[in-house]
């Protein structure tokens, strides 16, 4: 029971904490839709995943992105996407090495008609 509470300890302090999402922000421009976010602490981090849905309700998968990994600052990110639909909603999906995912907040995106 020692050996193993000691493993338990060890891997505690080696093991790096899950990825966290600093920042996560939509704007339009010119008829398009930029996402922007900034992530710490990705060493296990396997993708991050972009996901639309057009009724805040079904979300889809429409970019699947490598992260910069091993990244124990803040990670960087930029996409674009030109739905056109009139009220759009994304959230981010950060998949880690064993599978696990976290799912960000949803932004809301309305443009102007």
């Amino acid at each position: 029971m020692i050996l193993i509470s000691m493993l338990v300890a060890w891997m505690t302090m080696i093991m790096p904490e899950n990825v966290k999402l600093l920042t996560f922000t939509a704007r339009t421009d010119s008829n398009k839709n930029i996402l922007e976010w900034r992530t710490s602490n990705e060493i296990n981090m396997r993708e991050i995943i972009v996901e639309r849905s057009e009724d805040g309700a079904l979300f889809k998968g429409i970019a699947w992105i490598t992260p910069k990994g091993a990244v124990k600052g803040p990670g960087t990110y930029r996409y674009t996407d030109a739905c056109k639909a009139p009220e759009v909603y994304y959230r981010l999906r950060m998949v880690e090495a064993n599978g696990k995912d976290h799912v960000s907040k949803v932004i809301t995106l309305i443009t102007k008609s």
